[in-house]
């Protein structure tokens, strides 16, 4: 899992990639639960949302960038371990490509159950 601070205070989540939404839940340990299933029955988890889009609804297609809802104080970003390495190098290219520069821009990605265990 990936903990993420937003940038404002209040910012937008938004989906990663074209999918459908599974499941919209709350839990007394994360909170507002949203899992988006993608391609290749992929699914990303976004936990601890404080306010979910009104619009959306489990069985929903939703497209790249639909906003999901707000967070406050942080996101965590879940996708499972069969998927893992293969999300984490769609978003190691998204970064490296992410702006033009004079010098490559390389990106790292380590894939562990837990900070110990990164490899």
């Amino acid at each position: 899992s990936i903990k993420l601070k937003p940038k404002n205070g209040y910012d937008k989540v938004r989906n990663v990639f074209n999918g459908k939404v599974v499941l919209i839940t709350k839990t007394a340990l994360l909170g507002n639960i949203i899992v988006v299933e993608h391609d290749k029955a992929m699914q990303i988890t976004y936990a601890s949302v404080d306010q979910i889009n009104t619009h959306l609804r489990t069985g929903k297609k939703i497209k790249k960038g639909t906003i999901l809802g707000r967070v406050s104080d942080e996101l965590i970003f879940e996708v499972d371990a069969n998927n893992a390495e293969s999300l984490g190098n769609k978003f190691r290219e998204i970064m490296e490509n992410i702006m033009t520069l004079n010098i490559p821009l390389k990106a790292s990605l380590n894939i562990g159950d837990n900070w110990s265990e990164l490899k």
